[in-house]
């Protein structure tokens, strides 16, 4: 029991990154999403792939873990190419273990500036974020609660209780929807520094002290494609890749605790997503990402859908 609830400590539980991206928004245009996703894993890298949750045999109760997020991002043009201000609040952020215990309440949430320092042939744009700790770094079973509950519910959390700044370089190009090559396209390439503030208790032949997480590279990487010909012109296609690259030890990540939020947190994730113009500026979203490679984080297919909105 011991090695599973260590095991769902080390759960990831894939925050959202807010990203305007290179493209800046001109003052009073503006977008706003709001999206729901879902995970559910049975391992988990460990860093080597660990199954904590072999699937049950007929009539053996389940095991597996789920994570739910509702959340809404939001771009918000202030001044043209220079600033455009960005959020992302997850509103609700519920976190399962089959069959023994789950955790829900408010996540994290980030806010962020981007400014445009190249416009043409390309775009590139730096930016600033901050995150703000609003969820729960270490919740509780309650008052009276056994030891295996508690246990239970500290490895469930629901934020990871640190403010946190990312700096990001990120470039754009677009390019097609010409008569020799029709469909259109863009390319999105980021790269950053993650700060993390947030403190763990590290075990020393001194005794257990308190240390500060090891900062991380980050990464993203977008290529998405338009068909445009009647109504088909309505859909972009995009495939995707963003990670963070912790520069924990493998020694230090370990001692964190492996919240999954929390020390040594790495990760690489490839994945697909389709979005559709309804209406005007009215639309739909739908993506899926998995990891390739990790530590500390879960194994499994992460599913996004929403709804947006732009001007």
């Amino acid at each position: 029991m011991r090695l599973r609830l260590w095991a769902v400590a080390a759960l990831l539980l894939l925050p959202a990154v807010a990203s305007a991206g290179p493209w800046t928004r001109d003052p009073g245009s503006f977008y706003v999403q709001a999206s729901y996703s879902y995970l559910s894993a049975r391992k988990l890298y460990f860093p080597e792939v660990l199954t904590f949750c072999p699937r049950p045999q007929p009539g053996q109760p389940d095991c597996q873990y789920i994570q739910q997020l509702v959340s809404v991002y939001g771009e918000f043009g202030v001044i043209k190419r220079w600033l455009t201000l960005t959020f992302d609040a997850q509103l609700a952020r519920i976190n399962r273990l089959e069959n023994q215990g789950s955790t829900r309440g408010l996540g994290d949430w980030t806010f962020g500036l981007w400014t445009g320092l190249v416009t043409k042939p390309v775009r590139l744009t730096f930016a600033a974020t901050v995150g703000i700790p609003l969820g729960d770094r270490r919740p509780t079973a309650g008052p009276g609660a056994d030891p295996l509950a508690e246990s239970i519910a500290n490895s469930l959390p629901t934020g990871d209780g640190e403010w946190d700044v990312d700096l990001r370089l990120s470039f754009g190009y677009s390019f097609g929807g010409k008569t020799r090559w029709p469909l259109r396209h863009y390319i999105i390439a980021e790269a950053g520094y993650w700060v993390r503030t947030g403190k763990y208790a590290a075990f020393t032949d001194q005794g257990p002290r308190l240390t500060r997480f090891d900062d991380a590279f980050v990464y993203r990487g977008e290529f998405g494609v338009q068909l445009p010909w009647f109504f088909v012109d309505r859909f972009w296609f995009a495939a995707k890749v963003n990670g963070v690259e912790s520069f924990a030890s493998g020694a230090a990540a370990s001692q964190g605790g492996a919240t999954g939020l929390g020390e040594g947190v790495t990760y690489a994730l490839v994945g697909a997503q389709a979005s559709f113009r309804i209406w005007k500026g009215l639309g739909v979203f739908a993506g899926i990402e998995r990891p390739v490679r990790g530590r500390y984080i879960a194994l499994g297919n992460f599913g996004r859908f929403g709804i947006f909105y732009q001007r």
